[in-house]
């Protein structure tokens, strides 16, 4: 009993006595291995769903070593989810004091602008999302919050520019191309809104807004033309006609392309509307847009013209238009769409592959 006393004793002294002079010779390694440990520790009581010891582990983290970054960006969202608001403001205004302001700080600029945006300091917010991007120009969420912001307040003159920067940063953000395609569909734009809704639907085909965003897309795509027993009735908006009297600029003129196809769908209603499925229906449609879109591409530039339409044109000389068509109705889990899927699995998964693998321009000029 003794000698398991003495031993005890001896193992409980030994970190104790040796422990700075250990400290000493790998003091950072030992730092390092404690914080990859308690961000371990972290993920794994996230995953059973304990939010409180999450914090605690991250703010311990903290404490190891002053302003480490994997468990500050980790530690924001759950402040701003609680509404900790107090302890997120700290939390940033303590990181932009120990670190220059560089790229790497381009979530805590997003997080801090988020914060004062919460806290009713909406010019603060505006000034750190814009201090931000000077920082870290290419971080997408700094452009997208602000978007974002300015249309909650009804600033629709500033959310087009932002939006686009988005996109062009990141072309995988669906509700950013969701918001174009809405701000084209108030104006009266009928094609812009037509290519940012179809990106939208495809990376979202079962989003919650999928069904709503089909719907309005369809009725574009239908457009003007209705064919009675005795006539075809084109419908022109008022603003094309005007249009056709001025000068206009080409950049995001999509007058030709709006009023050849409409044209062109008055021959297309007729023999379409026999057709079985809704994608079946889609396709000549959109493969009609497209070859009008290619006949004028080379005249035209500006946003819309040069980040959309070589999607399309590309995608549509790889053979996928078919596989789109399907694609926008997936969110209806209809009969037809489930046969097709399981029938043609190998082409939905090369779309997406194909999608994914695109090069998106990332150099367009935003005005």
């Amino acid at each position: 009993m003794r000698t398991f006393f003495v031993s005890i004793l001896i193992c409980v002294l030994l970190p104790t006595c040796f422990a700075p002079h250990l400290l000493a010779q790998t003091d950072a390694e030992t730092r390092q291995m404690i914080l990859e440990q308690l961000m371990i520790d972290a993920e794994n009581w996230k995953n059973q769903g304990n939010v409180d010891i999450v914090v605690q582990k991250y703010e311990t983290a903290l404490k190891v070593e002053k302003g480490y970054l994997p468990a500050v960006e980790a530690l924001m969202p759950i402040y701003m989810s609680q509404k900790e608001y107090t302890k997120l403001n700290d939390l940033c205004e303590k990181m932009l004091s120990l670190y220059d302001d560089s790229e790497k700080l381009g979530n805590v600029y997003v997080a801090y602008g988020a914060c004062l945006e919460a806290l009713g300091k909406r010019d603060d917010a505006i000034n750190m999302y814009q201090r931000g991007i000077r920082y870290a120009p290419k971080h997408y969420p700094l452009y997208y919050n602000q978007a974002i912001m300015f249309m909650e307040s009804g600033e629709w003159e500033f959310v087009e520019g932002l939006l686009q920067k988005t996109v062009v940063i990141e072309p995988r953000i669906p509700e950013a191309h969701k918001f174009l395609g809405m701000i084209h569909y108030n104006k009266g734009n009928r094609i812009p809104a037509l290519l940012a809704w179809a990106r939208y639907l495809i990376l979202e085909p079962e989003g919650k807004d999928a069904a709503v965003v089909l719907e309005a897309f369809n009725a574009l795509l239908d457009g003007s033309p209705y064919i009675d027993k005795d006539s075809t009735v084109i419908m022109i908006s008022p603003e094309l006609v005007e249009m056709q009297w001025q000068e206009r600029s080409r950049t995001h003129d999509f007058y030709a392309v709006d009023l050849a196809y409409s044209v062109m769908l008055t021959q297309l209603v007729e023999p379409i509307s026999k057709r079985q499925t809704p994608p079946n229906t889609l396709l000549p449609k959109m493969g009609a847009l497209l070859h009008l879109l290619q006949f004028e591409y080379d005249k035209h530039w500006g946003f819309y013209w040069d980040y959309y339409v070589p999607y399309y044109i590309k995608m549509d000389e790889k053979g996928l238009l078919g596989t789109f068509c399907h694609i926008l109705y997936v969110h209806t889990r209809k009969t037809y769409i489930d046969q097709w899927i399981q029938d043609n699995r190998n082409d939905f998964e090369a779309f997406y592959q194909w999608s994914e693998r695109y090069p998106w321009p990332r150099n367009l000029q935003i005005r």
